[in-house]
């Protein structure tokens, strides 16, 4: 069940996955290996689409992985990745360390008229913001 069904206001908001790569790439030979697949089953049942021209990735401001809490201190980075394994193993999701892994995503709310409402990027090791997700979709 996706955010916006518990939360009981999906109304005519369509949900859809936009992913970067699909195997076989530089890091997976097999859809398999990479999971793309596997996550679309388990976790997001919702059409999923690939960005070959990488056009989101840029709306987003082609970001990568930002380091946790804003310092290189290998002591601090351990415990913020430590935290973000607990967090995942908590939530009873698997998964697999394919992939490049220091693209970030982000999530966009479009309006029916497909105009952009807001944009949330991906932030590491932080919690997607559930509650202004589903505000942004109800002023749809």
């Amino acid at each position: 069940m996706s955010l916006l069904e518990k939360s009981g206001k999906l109304g005519k908001a369509k949900l859809i996955g936009i992913v970067k790569e699909v195997a076989p790439c530089a890091t997976a030979k097999t859809d398999q290996e990479l999971g793309v697949g596997e996550f679309q089953e388990k976790y997001f049942p919702y059409p999923v689409y690939l960005d070959e021209s990488k056009e989101f990735y840029s709306a987003l401001g082609s970001r990568t992985f930002s380091n946790l809490e804003g310092t290189w201190n290998p002591i601090k980075l351990w415990n913020g990745l430590k935290s973000i394994g607990e967090r995942i193993k908590s939530k009873n999701l698997d998964g697999n360390m394919r992939g490049e892994g220091l693209v970030l995503g982000g999530i966009f709310v479009v309006s029916p008229s497909k105009k952009t409402v807001v944009v949330f990027p991906e932030s590491t090791g932080k919690e997607i913001p559930s509650e202004d997700i589903v505000a942004a979709v109800k002023k749809c």
